[in-house]
Order: C-alpha cells, then structure tokens, then sequence
C-alpha cells in the first residue's frame, strides 16, 4: 500500500501572534494594586493580592508562578478567560481565572496559574 503522506511531510501549525511572554516579573510591581475584570453585566474590581513563584525546570521558557487576586465577596466570576487592565492606561492582559474555595469572609479568591 503507498501512503500519500512521505515521511518528510511536517505537521507544525503557526501559533497565533499573542504578544510577548508574561513573566514573575510584569506582575511583582503590582501587588496591592486595583485592576478592573472586564464581565457581564458589569466589569468587577479585582486587587492583585499576591504574586507565587512556582518550582520550575531549567529547560521552560519561564519562571512558573501564580497570581492570587480578590474581589468582593458580593461579586463572583465563574472560571474562565477574562480581560484584566491591570495598569489604567495600558492594554488589558488576558487570564484564565480560576475561584479558590475559601470560607466566606470580606473577599472571595482567585488564581492564574502561569506555566
């Protein structure tokens, strides 16, 4: 039987152009301050609460880590990807965030787990 596909035949796709690499670092400097979650039907204020370096290998792009944010606890975002402007004049971010279980008190949270 001859096959229609040679061995030197490639199966790579081009990968959609999504910017430059989010580091540890694009996000350090901004612990503490108040970004806007674009949602339905309103956009929800959120606070970068923490910023976790996560182990790595010395072969990965970059250094993994976590982002730990909060919002009211009246406001809550199913998991997903969402819309951050993190800096007020600059382009918003894209992150896919994740509700962390915690007991009820005055905030609820969220991770975004960088890989």
């Amino acid at each position: 039987m001859t096959s229609f596909i040679s061995r030197e035949t490639v199966f790579l796709f081009d990968l959609p152009k999504l910017g430059p690499l989010l580091t540890i670092d694009d996000f350090a400097s901004h612990v503490g301050a108040d970004c806007l979650v674009d949602a339905n039907p309103q956009p929800i204020p959120l606070r970068l609460e923490e910023v976790l370096a996560n182990p790595g290998e010395a072969w990965m792009e970059r250094q993994p880590f976590t982002l730990v944010f909060s919002s009211p606890w009246e406001a809550l975002l199913i998991e997903g990807l969402y819309q951050i402007r993190i800096d007020a004049g600059a382009a918003p971010v894209e992150l896919y965030l994740m509700p962390i279980n915690a007991p009820p008190g005055p905030r609820r949270l969220y991770q975004s787990v960088m890989n």
